[in-house]
Parts: C-alpha cells; structure tokens; sequence
C-alpha cells in the first residue's frame, strides 16, 4: 500500500502521476513469484509443408520465400531491412527498431512431407555440405532428437547461423524431394506414395522438441492431417446436406463424441488433437495454422479439428482463399505471417475476471484457451487480436458477505479483467482492465446506454455456440441458434415497448434510440456463412461447405469488436471519389488492420468476405465474395 496527502476535493493529489489511478487499463511488471516455470522466451518455429501438393499448388515455393522475406526483416538483412523511409537514416532508425524488438527472439525451421526434417546448423564444419546437416523424424513417432540448440537460433546473435540455413534450405529439400521444373519427382518413392502430408504429426513433434520451451509454431500448408500420428480425415458426403448428419462435420468434439458412438477408431483419433492442444497449451506453446490455397483442397482438410486445436493454445487457423501461386497472393501471406510475428502478443498467459459484491463471474465462453477449476482462462499465447467473452450473474444473497451482497439503485459496480503474460522482452507483466458503473433498475437507462455493437457481438458468440451443438434448423428452446437470435432481439424490443412506451399505438414500431439497428443487424447475423442454412438445396451443392462453416463459426466468435463489424456491416464508397488505394491489399476481417485508423489500405488473407478497402456480400452460392461492390 502507498499513501498519499488529499487535496481541497477530497481526492488523492497523486492520482495524476500514478497510471493505475488515474487509467482504465494499466501494464504492471511483475517478479518472477508470478510464474512457475522459467520465464518464456519469444520463440517462432516455421513448419513448411513440402508435399506433393504443396509443390504442385506452389504453395511450398510461396512458403519459403515469404518466411525468408519475414525472418530477413527481422534480422535486418538484404532489402526488407532497409526499411520504408526515403533516407537512409530513416531506415537505419527502422532497423534499430527492429533489433531492440528482437532482442531476445529466437527462430526455427523444419519442413515436413510424409516425414518430418529437422536442420541442425554447424558453422565450424569444414565442408559447405556439413554445415546444415537434415536430421528425419517419423511421423508415426514424431519425437525430435536434435537439441533445440541446434535448430532454434537466436535472431541478434546467430544471424550468420541464419542466413547459412536460409541459403542451403532450398537446396536440401530439393536434394530429399527431388524437386525439377516439372513438378515433383522422388527419387526414393512414387508419386503416389508421396501423396498426402503429416500435419497432425509436424505439430505433435513440434510440440515434443520444444517441450520446457514454449513459443509459436506457425504452419504453412495447404493439407489436412492424414499421414502419420494423430492423424484425421473425414469424407464428405454430399448427402449429409441438408440433414441432421451436416452437423457431424463441423461441430465440437464433445457433440461429435456424443453422435459417433460406434466407432472407437474415429473417436480415437479426434481426442488425440484434443488432447495434444492440452499438452501444447500446458507447454506455452501456441499453433498458427495458414491453410494455403484452400478453395481446392480436398475433403480431407477438416478445419473443425484444426481450429479447435489451435484456439485451445490461443492460436488461430487462417483460410487463405486464391491460388498461392499469385504474385499479389504470395505478398498477402507474407504480410499474414509479419502480422503474426509482429503483433503485440505474449505467452504463458492467465485471465482472471474479479467482481464487486452483488456480482459473480460465471464462466468463460468457449473460445480461446482452456478454463481450469477456478474460473480462470489458461492460454499458450495470447496477442491484441485475442477476444474473450464472459457471462456474469447476480448475487442477490451472498453467504459470505452476511446477506449483505444484494444491487441496489446507484450503487457502485467494479469489474476488473487481469491478464498475466510474457512479453517478448521477457518481463512478466500484468495488464489490468478497470471498469466501474453504476447500477439501474429503471429499463430506460439501461436501453439509453446500451451498447449495440456488443450486443450484437455477444449473441452471435452466444448462438455460435450453439451452432457447435445443434442442427441450426431447432427451435430455441431445443438451443437453434437462429431461432434463438430472432427470439433475443424480439425479447429485447418487446421489454423496450413494454416498460418504456407503453401507451404508444399499437400499430407503431417503437425501437430505442440505441437500438435502431438491432433489426438489421440480426439479419445480418442470419445470412451469415457461419449461421447460413442449406434447407433449401435437396439434391444440389449446399451453399456452404461443411469446411468453410466449421471455420466461420469458430473465427467470428473470437473476432476483435471492429473487425466483427466489418464482417456483418457493408461499407459505402463514393463512386465518383475513388481512390487506387481501395483496390490495394487484401481482405481478412480478423488479421490485424494497419496502422492507418481510416483503414486506407486494405490488409489480411486472400479471400474472406472482403476486397481491399470494401466490404463484399455475403449471399453468393460459397459463402464468400463474387467481386461484386455494395454501393
């Protein structure tokens, strides 16, 4: 405690110079009492898919340039680094910026196919070959036997290190995969043998080597796991649309162990990805997962799984939409993977929600992280694109405040959020969210300042929830979740037209001012690709793939308030005032939008709803953009 002399108000005259009494959210540093393990370094390991597949799409090409490019710019090397400004004091000045971020970061690399390849680094080897040695994990035991000194490098000091590896990389996966002008070849093995790639087992054996070790493994593929150990892959029957068996396909793994009771083996192998995001999340390890080229994968690529696997350690799974193959494309994927290096974000995170008296934190909405025993959210990694959702109930009557917890008109009602992280220059640190309201029993202040787009934010997570647990057709009281979005916003404006304007005609829609838009935005939620049914398709392709559903119910419910906006909202442009800067970039709702706050420049994945600057519609037959403006 620290005390301090108050002035003519009766307030503290420190409450200025001190950021936590005068600030809502505030970063305390921490000793390392907060942490039970050594403190986590920021670590990046790049896993690069060199399949068939991924040759053939060009997706291992765009993969190695990009993570070149990226790791270029991080240790300040060839042109990346030079920086942006005009001058060369201006680079310089980005440079340093740079490398006093990455002072402590470290990275690595390995590659996979139907087997895992580590690469050890040796610059006192005397031959040029012997330098950057391939070290080959099975993917039935993907178990990394090469010491993480020898694989993982330090950006500052080991740059030589580096750029030796960046060098002989291509060479050696040419030399293992015989790669020619042609395509693919192995001289070892058939093209048919060679199909398909061991992603579940790149992640499990990243998982193994950098076990007491924690970071971010960002994975680059355009497969799903169906090779090697955990090992998954569904077919998808085109019957299945529309009918009660369409829910198998996308939802969570707790109702699919509840609708595949016979079969042990696909059961099986389902927990395994369970169970390795408890273990990588344990580790402080998180998973980003780029899916390359999506719109021509296969039915194999089961995105339920991946997404779950990686929001369970506080990841995420990006659909790159378009082929990799673009030169535009293979720059967005650039810029992803910067955004996923660069972004503030920190590792061996906990979340703790406290409340005032009156109040108690329920529990967590499914999302990121796994909750333990005591209402807290444990995640491997956490960054500023990371959005959690809570629900709080009333404490009328609390025991252990002697029956005195009950709200009462104008009384006082603090929340407060801590977030205990790692940064990436190794302090632990405390972010801390204060929020402080008074309390209402009058239905008119609680409609005058209600918040429309967290409304609108909270019962589309709410009802993607139940998306993951029921046919979207249900009624709501059976947990439909589109039923359940009308009954909510016509519970809402009933309440408003209730206890607010009862005496107006009975013909008059009434809607508060803070809720004008509640109708429309519902709507909005509705035709939704994540809440979009396929009732009406018997006997034709479904609107919307069981694959691409999966990923949409999973990525809105933990999108950023802004960028969810952006997803369900049309933006105007001035036709007769249009800039070449709207037809720049590309079009992500959930990756991180650019310094700009007017979002001049478009940003993110290929593909995703938006094109640049403008938002696209989401009715077309896939469930994303056909290059159409609304205006």
């Amino acid at each position: 405690f620290y005390y301090s002399s108050l002035d003519g108000t009766g307030l503290r005259m420190d409450r200025i110079s001190r950021p936590e009494l005068a600030c809502g959210s505030v970063d305390f540093q921490v000793s390392g009492d907060y942490c039970i393990r050594p403190v986590q370094e920021p670590i990046y390991i790049f896993a690069i898919d060199i399949s068939v597949k991924a040759v053939q799409s060009g997706a291992m090409f765009a993969s190695l340039q990009s993570v070149e490019s990226c790791i270029k710019r991080m240790t300040c090397t060839g042109n990346n680094g030079s920086g942006s400004g005009s001058g060369s004091g201006s680079g310089n000045d980005d440079c340093d910026t740079i490398k006093a971020a990455h002072a402590f970061t470290k990275i690595g690399i390995f590659t996979y196919n139907r087997m895992i390849q580590f690469y050890s680094v040796d610059l006192d080897s005397k031959s040029e070959e012997g330098k950057v040695k391939m070290h080959v994990v099975d993917a039935h035991d993907p178990i990394c036997a090469v010491p993480p000194s020898q694989w993982i490098h330090s950006v500052v000091n080991e740059t030589e290190k580096i750029q030796t590896l960046l060098e002989r990389l291509p060479e050696l996966i040419a030399t293992e995969q015989s790669v020619d002008g042609s395509g693919y070849s192995s001289a070892s093995m058939s093209r048919e043998d060679m199909k398909g790639s061991c992603t579940g087992a790149a992640m499990k054996s990243a998982c193994e080597a950098l076990r007491g070790l924690g970071g971010k493994v960002i994975l680059l593929t355009p497969h799903g796991p169906n090779i090697g150990y955990p090992q998954y892959s569904r077919k998808e029957e085109m019957g299945y649309y529309p009918g009660p068996y369409e829910l198998k396909l996308y939802c969570d793994a707790e109702t699919y162990a509840a609708m595949v009771t016979n079969d042990e083996k696909d059961l099986a192998a389902r927990e395994a990805f369970v169970e390795l995001g408890k273990e990588a999340s344990a580790q402080c390890l998180s998973y980003d997962l780029l899916l390359l080229d999506a719109t021509n994968s296969k039915n194999d690529l089961d995105t339920a799984v991946l997404s779950d696997l990686c929001d369970a350690t506080g990841g995420y799974l990006h659909r790159m939409v378009g082929s990799i193959s673009d030169e535009e494309n293979v720059l967005r994927l650039e810029r992803q993977i910067w955004h996923c290096i660069e972004r503030y974000q920190g590792a061996d995170a906990v979340v703790k929600v406290r409340c005032s008296p009156g109040l108690s934190f329920s529990h967590f909405l499914p999302g990121k992280g796994i909750a333990n025993y005591d209402k807290e959210l444990e995640l491997g990694g956490v960054d500023e694109d990371t959005t959690f959702g809570g629900m709080l109930a009333f404490d009328s009557v609390s025991e252990r405040l002697g029956g005195q917890g009950k709200i009462k008109d104008d009384d006082q009602l603090y929340l407060q959020i801590a977030v205990l992280y790692t940064d990436r220059y190794m302090r632990r640190m405390v972010r801390v969210h204060n929020l402080g309201c008074k309390a209402s029993s009058s239905h008119t202040t609680v409609f005058r300042y209600c918040d429309l787009d967290v409304l609108t934010h909270t019962l589309m997570s709410v009802a993607v929830n139940k998306a993951l647990k029921t046919r979207l057709i249900k009624p709501a009281k059976e947990g439909g979740p589109r039923e359940y979005i009308k009954d909510m916003s016509r519970d809402i404006l009933h309440a408003y037209r209730l206890h607010c304007s009862p005496n107006s005609p009975r013909g008059q829609l009434i809607l508060p001012d803070s809720l004008k838009l509640l109708p429309l935005y519902s709507l909005c939620l509705l035709k939704h690709p994540a809440l979009m049914d396929n009732q009406d398709v018997k006997g034709k392709a479904p609107y919307l793939r069981a694959m691409e559903r999966a990923y949409e119910l999973r990525r809105v419910r933990t999108l950023a308030l802004r960028p969810f906006i952006n997803t369900i909202h049309p933006r105007l442009i001035n036709l007769l005032d249009l800039d070449e800067a709207y037809f720049q970039g590309g079009g992500s709702d959930d990756e991180h939008e650019d310094e700009d706050e007017d979002d001049d420049e478009g940003a993110g994945a290929m593909g995703e709803g938006r094109m640049g600057n403008y938002a696209l519609p989401y009715g077309s037959s896939s469930g994303r953009d056909t290059g159409s403006l609304v205006v």
